[in-house]
Order: structure tokens, then sequence, then C-alpha cells
């Protein structure tokens, strides 16, 4: 079916079919791999294993392993797994209970096999954990608060995103700007908070610079906090209680689920300047280091963004901040995206051409933006 060409000696049992691994050739095969240490099952379960490299798993996943190896086309064994190994799978896993656990392969079918089973078909997912509407509402509707101005965030935009304000009431300067997370269907989810001032500064003495340390309190050496007043500095970002910042993307509320492609960003601010220049679909990690976890069945715990993100969009559009961080990000979503058990989607990367910049930054222009998303249908 995938072309497989082999220098040893096949060999079969009727249950399972084995030769060298084409997977890893150049570690075990050396040209005469008398016992050879891969095999495919024959049974109602097709499966893979290799005792030399330590592959192993269904069909589909060699054949993905195996086409980006070889240059093919996977398409055929794909259509194979869901329309064979699925079944059968569930198949395994009804029997494996009831026989009440007395077969340790059906054991180890029916911990894996409903959630696999489930997550290739990219529609049955979890609930996430919801806040009362009364944990946002206590914080100030404030649409042209000074720091919202200052970042070039319209009234409309923050209306749309649902943006308030959390004031220190004794300097308006050290208020925090409060982003609400709802899910697709209006609920909220979370919420993030991060400081309206930019550099790091002691809000006790006025201090700035690179020498305050966020969220930290002094140390007995000196280190930590503020450096002048020695002083406990708050962090740049704060959650609400239980926060899981990988379960959420924030912006899926404003998804129109009637297109199918997304722009995927970094932070909280980045999505709201692509909105407002007319992005239809645009979402946020809140941060770089992005949830790839499925959803699993058997703890009923949902998928998290990439999961969330891939069953909204069929083609995505990432905008990396321009730094390591921005840089790791993209390739972890680029892989994700490419495993083909998983469905492949349509992953695009636009550079901003400047160091240190994200999508938020007042040094990329608007212009600039729309040039660098023109080629794609993100209107």
């Amino acid at each position: 079916m995938l072309g497989i060409q082999t220098s040893t000696k096949i060999k079969t049992n009727g249950k399972w079919i084995n030769f060298s691994c084409p997977l890893a050739p150049w570690t075990h095969e050396k040209g005469a791999d008398k016992s050879p240490s891969f095999g495919i099952s024959l049974t109602e379960i097709s499966a893979f294993s290799c005792y030399a490299c330590h592959h192993h798993g269904t069909l589909s996943d060699f054949a993905r392993l195996y086409c980006d190896l070889a240059g093919g086309d996977p398409r055929a064994a794909i259509d194979y797994s869901r329309e064979q190994e699925l079944p059968a799978m569930r198949d395994r896993a009804e029997r494996a209970q009831q026989m009440r656990g007395n077969d340790p392969m059906a054991r180890m079918w029916a911990a894996s096999s409903v959630r696999a089973a489930h997550v290739k078909d990219w529609t049955i997912d979890y609930e996430r954990p919801r806040l009362s509407p009364r944990m946002i509402s206590r914080y100030d509707v404030d649409v042209e608060h000074p720091y919202i101005v200052k970042r070039g965030i319209t009234t409309t935009t923050a209306q749309a995103w649902g943006l308030r304000i959390q004031p220190d009431y004794n300097r308006r300067g050290y208020d925090r700007l409060v982003f609400p997370v709802y899910d697709i269907q209006g609920h909220l989810l979370a919420y993030s908070m991060r400081m309206t001032w930019d550099k790091p500064t002691c809000p006790a003495c006025d201090h700035t610079g690179e020498d305050v340390s966020w969220g930290m309190w002094p140390n007995d050496d000196g280190t930590g906090g503020c450096p002048m007043c020695h002083k406990f500095v708050p962090p740049k970002y704060m959650h609400s209680k239980g926060f899981t910042r990988n379960l959420y993307l924030y912006g899926e509320h404003l998804i129109d689920p009637a297109k199918r492609v997304g722009v995927l960003v970094e932070g909280n601010m980045s999505p709201l300047r692509l909105w407002q220049l007319g992005v239809k679909n645009v979402v946020a990690t809140l941060g770089s280091k992005v949830g790839t976890e499925l959803p699993n069945a058997r703890d009923e715990t949902p998928g998290q963004q990439l999961y969330q993100a891939g069953k909204h969009f069929d083609e995505l559009v990432l905008i990396p901040d321009v730094d390591q961080a921005g840089a790791s990000w993209c390739r972890t979503i680029q892989s994700f995206y490419d495993q083909a058990s998983l469905g492949r989607k349509r992953v695009h990367v636009v550079e901003l051409p400047e160091a240190g910049t994200d999508p938020a930054d007042m040094r990329v222009t608007d212009e600039m933006l729309l040039k660098l998303l023109q080629p794609f249908n993100v209107w």
C-alpha cells in the first residue's frame, strides 16, 4: 500500500509480518537483519512496533512517519485507519469492558482507543471550566482609559473584546487592564490582567529600570523586588483563580464559524490590533508556551489550545513575535499540525521584519501588517 522496499527477508507468523525497520534502517538494518525487530500486526487492530528504534503506534501513525521520510502520500493508510482501525479499536475496548479487564492487551486499548477514535475526527470535546459573569463585573468599564488610548485601541474594539480596568484608586497610572476570555458560545472561562505600564516599575517609589524584578520579594542579598526601596514589585500579569492558560484561546468568542481561515498570535494585545484592522478570525495563545494536549476520553479533560484551533480552522496564518520564544512557538505549532492522524492543516507563517517586535508593537505600522497579510484570505 505504501510501496515499502526492504533488502531483508519478510517473515510472517499469521499475526505479525516482520522485516527490517524502514523508519531507521541506518540504526539496525545494515543490509542484513536476520532477526527483524520491526513488525506490523495483521489482527483486527492494525498496529506497528519496532523493538530496535522504539517506534510504535497505529497504521496511520506509521504512514505519517514513513511518508515524511520517503516523501510518499499517506492518504491511503489514513483512509484505512478511519474505516478499519477505529471501529476495531472501539470493538476491542467494548470487549475489554465485558471481560472485566481479564485481557491485558484489551485493557491497554480500553484506556487509549476511545480517546484516539474521538480525536481523529476532531468532533468530540469536553467542557472547559467556567466562571460566573459576576467575577468580571466587579471591574470598571473604561474604554477610554489612557493606556487603551495609548496602545491605539479604539472604543469599538475595547467594547467588542470586553476590556475592563482594575483601578488603582491611589494612582491612575498603576491600573491593570483586564482581558476576559470567553468560549465560542460566550461563556466566561477566565480572565487575564496586565499592568498598564510597559517598563519594569516599582509602584512604591516609581523607580524604573531593568534591575526591577517583576513579581518578586526582595532577597537578603539585595536582589529581587525593587533595588531602590527593597519592596515587593507586583507581577506584570495576573490571572483569575484556577487559570490554566493552555486550555484557552483568547478571542474565541468573536470567531465566525463559517470562515475556516484563522490568524494565530501570541500575546493579549496582538489580536485586538489585527481585529481592528479587519481580520475576521484572530485568536491568541496567551503566551509563547502552547498547549498541545488532546481530549482525554478516560478523564474527560478538554483539548488544549492547538486542538481548539484545529476544530475552528482548516487553514492558519501564524504571526510569531520576533524573538527566540516566538520562533519556538512557531515550530511547536507547525509540528503539531503536521501530524497526519490529526488531520493536516494548511499553516502559513508571516514574519515581521524588525527584531523584538510583535503585531501589537507600534513600530509595526498598519500598512505593514496589511501588506504582509494581503496574500491570505483573512478578511
